[in-house]
Parts: structure tokens; C-alpha cells; sequence
């Protein structure tokens, strides 16, 4: 069969997911004949896909950028469906945006199988931030688009159940993101009389936390023997707001901002860290939990995440995204011996190698699309 995997971007500041896609693509079985379509920008870094997955680039023009993008995106579909002589499966990552739109308009048009991938965009976080700008579109295609998708796809638990939340019946499958770590990366050696590190790494957005967890950095007098990396890119300004907290609670001195790291400095962060942490009001999936974890670092992540398991695992701890809830951790943090955050490291990055492989996510996502042409037992990881 024929898969078409659409997403308005894979450059690298645009978060997890334009990382997560591509891999995905690259990791399911070679029967498939896999193509993907993407908003390009001439100049930009952007996570290609390698090997046999075919890449089809939609050039963003300069006015009104992803709005007019969804033509191009249209055109392309329209290609490579009436190219194909095998049953064509189109798999939609995101929503709101002219691209996913166009995919659902293509997919009706053709009478295609089509698996949304909402990517955290239905949490009840998302969903209220920019309500207002949200609504119109809400009202004119994107209620109907999803209401008349074959099919999701939901990296948790916990985003599954967002969608039926919504009231979407469609089947559901729970398929996680995967994860490699690349080998090679050494951890920087530490004296003694250095502050440890605990790094945030992901987009600096409002959504991450940031300033709840400078209050409580502030509350709990971590910044005694704790220093604060932070990388990532800035969204809309945000990390302006994030250095005045920290300069307005005095510790600017013990917060660094790292700034966009690629994926060899991103592992080598990773490894410079002893604990790494997440303080996000939702996450679909948090991929940057996962590559924590196979980095060997215990993670400190919230509620608003699917990684409730980090203290069924002992890898980690996962508490509610408030001040108060994070400065009670953090004190226990201060208390915890370099040894113990090892093995709680050790006990995640074990959890992690078992867990999240690429090569069984694609035999998974393999199994759900033909499942979804062919019928038959219901894989167990599809909710129905």
C-alpha cells in the first residue's frame, strides 16, 4: 500500500513532533511505499527523512506562509493518489492549520483512509489557549475534518482519552513515539565544587512551565547547589518573560539559556545533566522525557504529561504542574545523593531501550494501517 504522511513542518524549531515524523516514516517496513509531504522554508533546518521514504516539499510563500501553504499541500496529494496503483492510506499530523485541512478535503475527495495524528492539539490545555482565535476555524472545517476521519492516532494514553473526551468514536491507536540514542556522547567530567545541572530542554512556550518552575526554583533554595540549563527555541517572544522571572527573583545567575540545540548538542546536553525536567501543563507525549531517559537521567515531569509510570519505574518523579507541587519535589531533589540519581537513571534508561524502539513502533503503525484496509482481529493497542 501507498502511505502519505502529511505535516505543515519538520524544522527543527517547531518542536518534537517535526523530529518524531520523519523517523516514523523512515522506521515502518519496506512493503510500504512511504511518502512525505511537508512545509519547506529555503534556509531553515529541517529533519529530512532518509533512505527509501520518498520527501515531497511544499515551498511556504513569503505572504501569509502556512495559510496559502494548503494548495500546494492539495496539489501534491492529488499526485501521488492518482499515481498509485496500491490502496493509498493518508496519515495527518496536527490540526488548525491550511495543510491539515487540505489533507482532510483530498482525503474526502479521493474516498481515502485517513489517520489524524492531533499531537497534543485536543488537550483541554491546548484548546483554551488562543480560544478565540481557535473558535472560527473550530466552527468552519475543523469539527467536521475530524469528525470524518477514518481513524486516530494518539502517542498516550492520556491523549486518547482527550479525543473521546471531545466525543470522536473513531477507532484510536496508542502508538508512543520512539527514541535513539546516538553512541559516542560522553558526559563532561565535574568537580566537586560545581553546581549540578538540571536541564530543560524544548520549546520555551508558555505551555512548558517555565515560570512556575522558576518560583518554585526561587521557594525551594535549589539554586544553592543547582544550576538551571534551559535550550530550545524561543516561541513569540516567551523567553524574554522566562529571564525577567529569573532576573525579578534574583536567580538569574543560576539560569542559563543554552539556545537551539541540534541534535549532536541536544545529546550532549542530555549527558552534561544529572537530572533533566519537563514542568509542561500538557504534552501529548513530551519525546524529549523519552530521549532523557536513554540518556541515563532521571526525569521530573508533570501530570500534564503521560509519564505518570516515572514513579511506578522509580526513575522519576511526576506531580502536579503547580508551584507548590514542584517546589515539594524539588526540595526532595536537594536531599537526593548523586548515587540514587544514577540509579534512577540506570532503572529509566533500561525502561526506555524496552519500551520505545523505532523498530517495533513501525511494525505497530504497520499492523494499524492494515488493520484499517483489511479488517480482521483488532490490534490490541487499537481502542475501538
Amino acid at each position: 500500500m501507498r502511505i502519505i504522511h502529511t505535516i505543515a513542518s519538520i524544522r527543527s524549531e517547531h518542536g518534537g513532533t517535526s523530529r518524531s515524523v520523519p523517523a516514523l516514516c523512515e522506521v515502518l517496513p519496506s512493503q510500504l511505499d512511504v511518502h512525505l509531504i511537508a512545509g519547506t522554508v529555503t534556509g531553515s533546518t529541517q529533519r529530512l527523512p532518509a533512505g527509501r521514504v520518498n520527501f515531497h516539499g511544499v515551498p511556504e510563500p513569503p505572504f501569509l506562509g502556512r495559510i496559502r501553504v494548503g494548495a500546494g499541500f492539495r496539489a501534491q496529494i492529488d499526485l501521488l493518489v492518482q499515481g498509485a496503483s496500491e490502496p493509498v492510506i493518508l496519515h495527518d499530523h496536527g490540526i488548525w492549520l491550511a495543510s491539515n485541512h487540505a489533507s482532510a478535503v483530498a482525503a474526502a475527495q479521493h474516498k481515502l483512509k485517513r489517520v489524524v495524528a492531533p499531537r497534543g492539539m485536543l488537550s483541554p490545555w491546548s484548546l483554551k489557549h488562543s480560544k478565540i482565535k481557535k473558535a472560527l476555524p473550530w466552527w468552519m472545517y475543523q469539527y467536521r475534518d475530524l469528525k470524518q476521519a477514518t481513524a486516530f492516532h494518539a502517542t498516550s494514553e492520556l491523549e486518547a482519552a482527550e479525543i473521546r473526551a471531545l466525543g470522536f468514536r473513531q477507532p484510536i491507536a496508542v502508538i508512543a513515539n520512539g527514541v535513539d540514542r546516538p553512541d559516542g556522547i560522553s558526559a563532561a567530567r565535574r568537580s566537586s565544587s560545581e553546581r549540578r545541572t538540571m536541564l530543560f530542554l524544548s520549546r520555551v512556550h508558555p505551555k512548558k512551565g517555565l515560570l512556575n518552575l522558576l518560583e518554585a526554583w526561587k521557594t525551594s533554595g535549589v539554586y544553592s547547589s543547582w544550576k538551571l540549563v534551559i535550550a530550545g527555541p524561543d516561541e513569540g517572544g516567551h523567553l524574554r518573560d522566562v529571564l525577567k522571572r529569573a532576573a525579578d527573583l534574583g536567580i538569574d545567575s543560576m539560569v542559563k539559556y543554552a539556545g537551539v540545540a541540534d541534535d549532536t548538542e541536544k545529546w550532549q546536553l542530555y549527558a552534561n545533566a544529572e537530572l533533566f525536567v519537563l514542568p509542561s501543563f500538557s504534552e501529548n507525549f513530551g519525546i524529549v522525557v523519552a530521549e532523557a531517559l536513554a540518556a541515563g537521567l532521571p526525569v521530573l515531569t508533570t501530570t500534564g504529561t503521560p509519564w505518570k509510570e516515572l514513579e511506578v519505574r522509580r526513575c522519576g518523579w511526576c506531580v502536579e504542574p503547580t508551584v507548590e507541587s514542584l517546589t515539594s519535589v524539588l526540595r526532595t531533589i536537594t536531599e537526593c545523593p548523586q548515587e540514587q540519581l544514577v540509579q534512577m537513571g540506570n532503572r529509566g534508561q533500561v525502561w526506555v531501550n524496552e519500551t520505545f524502539g523505532w523498530s517495533a513502533i513501525g511494525i505497530q503503525m504497520s499492523m494499524f494501517y492494515q488493520w484499517l484496509l483489511n479488517g480482521g482481529s483488532r490490534p490490541d493497542f487499537v481502542i475501538s
